[in-house]
């Protein structure tokens, strides 16, 4: 009987760490730390500061953020970027160059939102931007994306040349 018991709890032991890791491999796979932070925090910072620099330190963590969150997370990491670019069309976010190849692969998602709200900072960021064109150019040719009209528009604002070459309006 006491032998019965010791297995028992053994085996209640190990699912309870197997739980402890899988709640842990979740939160990591789809809401990880970026420098330190949750999303959720650089979200915070990002919407709230009133200083340029910091405001600058969350924009790329949310860019960093977008790259490593998988699933339907993504979305909650580049929103808040595009609805600041929308609502301040006069203020730069410098993103760095490599911003564009990470939201550039955020136009493969399947979660409409992410592509949207990607090709709105894409659009923001302009001829800095060059590195997701080629991105842009395969949405342009998905005859299921919805986002082509504003791929389309946002290719004319990052590459006129690369837009005039794929016979975009």
């Amino acid at each position: 009987m006491k032998k019965r018991r010791l297995i028992g709890g053994l085996l209640f032991v190990l699912a309870m760490v197997g739980v402890v890791l899988l709640l842990f491999w979740i939160k990591q796979h789809y809401n990880p730390d970026v420098y330190g932070r949750s999303r959720p925090e650089w979200t915070r910072i990002f919407e709230e500061t009133d200083n340029p620099e910091e405001r600058q330190e969350a924009a790329e963590a949310l860019i960093e953020a977008l790259r490593v969150t998988h699933g339907p997370s993504r979305v909650y990491a580049v929103k808040p970027l595009a609805l600041w670019v929308s609502e301040n069309p006069d203020k730069q976010l410098n993103l760095p160059p490599e911003a564009a190849l990470v939201l550039g692969d955020a136009l493969k998602d399947k979660n409409g939102a992410v592509r949207y709200y990607s090709l709105a900072v894409l659009q923001h960021m302009g001829p800095k931007a060059k590195e997701a064109v080629p991105a842009i150019l395969e949405m342009l040719n998905d005859p299921h994306s919805d986002d082509r009209g504003y791929a389309a528009k946002v290719l004319w604002k990052i590459d006129p040349e690369a837009a005039a070459k794929a016979g975009q309006p």
